[in-house]
């Protein structure tokens, strides 16, 4: 990374707080609980009822972390695209 480049720091920073928050700790708190009600425990422990309802919500989850990896694919974007235009300038600045 290039921290010389401030004005990219807060913009990949941002990047790296969604991926870590919103990806592992999501994940980690919604989905993993989700993943072994439905996969391990089954129609074994819960009704078919409660494991749509799961499902459901594990779907919906889903589209909220392809939103989150949105987000942070358009931070990741922007601070490498702020590194790409300082070194265009200070390249045009030394001629």
């Amino acid at each position: 990374m290039n921290w010389r480049v401030k004005s990219s720091r807060y913009w990949i920073l941002g990047s790296l707080m969604i991926i870590f928050a919103g990806e592992f700790l999501f994940s980690m708190a919604f989905f993993w609980p989700r993943n072994t009600i439905m996969f391990e425990e089954g129609t074994a422990v819960h009704s078919v009822a409660y494991l749509k309802q799961t499902a459901q919500s594990f779907q919906m989850g889903h589209w909220l972390r392809v939103t989150l990896s949105a987000a942070d694919s358009a931070l990741s974007f922007m601070g490498f695209l702020k590194i790409y235009y300082h070194r265009i300038t200070s390249r045009d600045a030394s001629k």
